[in-house]
């Protein structure tokens, strides 16, 4: 798993620092929809306008984009830059964690991973900023180059101390992340031949599961959310009626083709694991894809906007990717070279699919900019809208960015809205 220097790797962490960089310059170009609209205009509005820092459901680990933009704004910078460096800020970031993994680990095969899994499952949710589940993307694959350093040296003390320290970024960032790192412990303690560590990161990740709320009591959305993988199993009865599988099966064909790719890098991952012969692998990526698609569709089975929906199975793209590239990592020069391009194409794809998924985005702001002009017309300093009229209007505040019941994801004869909740 060394950074050797040879041709393929080379090429694959270029491709890396190319997808980053234009995901940056699409964080540009799009600065005022990633930030001016939803929770993302509510929570940058708190950094700007209030002092100290503005921590949301206990993820501490959040902050990092924040900082930075409380740095500007103490430094006098106009109210543009401050969202413009916002929107930035969630991008440099993971180029940054990529760039450690990288270039100062010298762990290339885990940073290509988090290359892969920064699109592969983002298409509307690149322009919910503060998502903190976003951070699902970068903070656990820090923490599995750790494991990797350690793995490589039990010897050595700095691998164990950083990697705890990541790990706790992992677990504060987002009540999902225990199920992430649990995955990647479980994923390195196959085949490990030294074990008692993950076995004590393990403990820490299961305990944290289980007794974590009690010293970060959740917020009533997220109690809310935890009584509603209760009262959800009992909607498994419907068998596939069910608002998330029909989100994650529709934009695999028939509304887009966004997970298309996540499903053709698992069969090309099962297929890899198979001829290896490496069933307790196969039984990992197996268990924990279904076992995570079936959280959320107990968890979601009244249903969710489509942003919303989306982030949620955001955590499935660790689940593919670091298994996946791991793999590439141990084949032959000659192999690494043709999957090369297989790879390069995915991005590309998935990259063009969040590009277009602009365009969505882009007319809710041109709707709010125009109800903001009609109420300044007016003659209004405030205005206060009623739910009928945003709709009237176009801008569906329950069907876009906030949580949708499965009543308004259907119309009245029972057929699903597609404008509402599948855009």
């Amino acid at each position: 798993m060394r950074f050797t220097g040879i041709a393929p790797v080379r090429a694959y962490i270029a491709l890396g620092h190319v997808l980053f960089a234009v995901l940056g310059v699409l964080a540009w170009m799009h600065w005022r929809e990633r930030t001016l609209q939803l929770d993302s205009a509510c929570q940058i509005f708190k950094w700007i306008q209030d002092d100290g820092l503005q921590i949301e459901a206990h993820r501490y680990t959040a902050v990092l984009p924040q900082l930075l933009v409380k740095l500007f704004a103490g430094a006098g910078a106009s109210l543009k830059t401050l969202l413009l460096t916002a929107s930035l800020a969630h991008v440099l970031l993971p180029w940054m964690i990529y760039s450690v993994i990288v270039h100062v680990l010298r762990r290339p095969w885990i940073g290509i991973a988090m290359a892969v899994a920064a699109v592969l499952c983002t298409r509307l949710a690149f322009y919910g900023v503060v998502l903190e589940v976003n951070y699902l993307l970068s903070y656990p694959f820090l923490f599995a180059a750790f494991l990797a350093a350690h793995a490589e040296d039990p010897d050595r003390r700095w691998p164990k101390v950083f990697a705890l320290g990541s790990l706790i970024l992992v677990l504060l960032v987002h009540p999902v992340g225990s199920i992430v790192a649990l995955f990647i412990v479980t994923l390195y303690f196959i085949g490990a031949t030294e074990r008692g560590w993950l076995v004590v990161l393990a403990v820490i990740i299961i305990g944290w599961a289980l007794f974590g709320r009690m010293i970060l009591p959740p917020t009533g959305y997220e109690q809310g959310l935890y009584g509603a993988v209760w009262e959800g199993l009992g909607s498994l009865r419907r068998g596939a009626d069910q608002p998330a599988l029909d989100f994650l099966l529709g934009h695999t064909w028939a509304y887009t083709t966004h997970y298309m790719a996540l499903w053709a890098l698992l069969a090309v991952l099962t297929v890899v694991l198979v001829r290896k012969r490496s069933w307790a692998m196969f039984a990992l990526v197996w268990v924990g894809m279904i076992g995570f698609i079936l959280l959320n569709i107990t968890a979601y089975h009244k249903g969710e906007s489509a942003m919303m929906m989306e982030k949620n199975f955001l955590p499935l793209a660790v689940m593919v990717a670091l298994p996946l590239v791991m793999e590439v990592g141990k084949w032959n020069t000659r192999s690494q070279f043709l999957s090369w391009i297989p790879f390069a194409l995915v991005l590309f794809l998935q990259f063009r699919g969040m590009s277009f998924a602009s365009r969505e985005v882009h007319e809710r702001l041109f709707l709010l900019e125009e109800l903001v002009s009609k109420a300044r017309s007016d003659g209004a300093g405030k205005a206060l809208v009623e739910t009928h009229e945003l709709d009237t209007w176009g801008l569906h505040p329950l069907g876009f960015g906030l949580r949708d019941s499965i009543d308004q994801c259907r119309g009245s004869s029972g057929e699903r809205n597609g404008d509402l909740c599948n855009r």
